[in-house]
C-alpha cells in the first residue's frame, strides 16, 4: 500500500502545484489588463484635455489673423479665403501622410507594449 499512497500524495500534490499555477497566471493577466486600460484611459483623457486647450487656442488665434489680415487686405471676405485655403493646405498634407503618423504610432506603442 505504500506505493498507492505515495502515488496518490504525488498525484495531489501536482494537482494542488497546477491550481496554484492557475491561478497565479490568472491573476497575472489580470493585473496586466488592468494596467493597459488604466494606461490607455490616461493617455485618451490626457489626450481629449490637451487637445481641446489648444483647440479652443488655435479657433482664438485663427480668428485674430483673420481680423488682422482683413484690415491689411481692406477685405473681410478674401482674409477668411485666405486663411481657409492654408487650413484646407495643412489638412490635406496630414491626410497625404497618415500612413507615416499611423506606422510611427503602431511602432510607439509597440516598443511599450512588448518591452513591459
Amino acid at each position: 500500500m505504500g506505493v498507492f499512497e505515495a502515488l496518490h500524495n504525488t498525484s495531489e500534490n501536482a494537482i494542488n502545484s497546477g491550481e496554484q499555477y492557475v491561478h497565479a497566471t490568472r491573476s497575472y493577466y489580470k493585473l496586466k489588463a488592468f494596467k493597459y486600460l488604466t494606461k490607455s484611459l490616461s493617455s485618451f483623457i490626457l489626450i481629449l484635455s490637451i487637445g481641446s486647450l489648444v483647440s479652443i487656442g488655435l479657433i482664438f488665434l485663427l480668428i485674430a489673423i483673420t481680423i488682422w489680415l482683413s484690415e491689411v487686405m481692406d477685405s473681410v471676405i478674401l482674409a477668411c479665403l485666405i486663411l481657409s485655403t492654408i487650413i484646407f493646405v495643412l489638412a490635406a498634407l496630414v491626410f497625404i501622410s497618415r500612413k507615416s503618423i499611423d506606422r510611427l504610432v503602431i511602432t510607439k506603442v509597440g516598443e511599450d507594449y512588448f518591452n513591459s
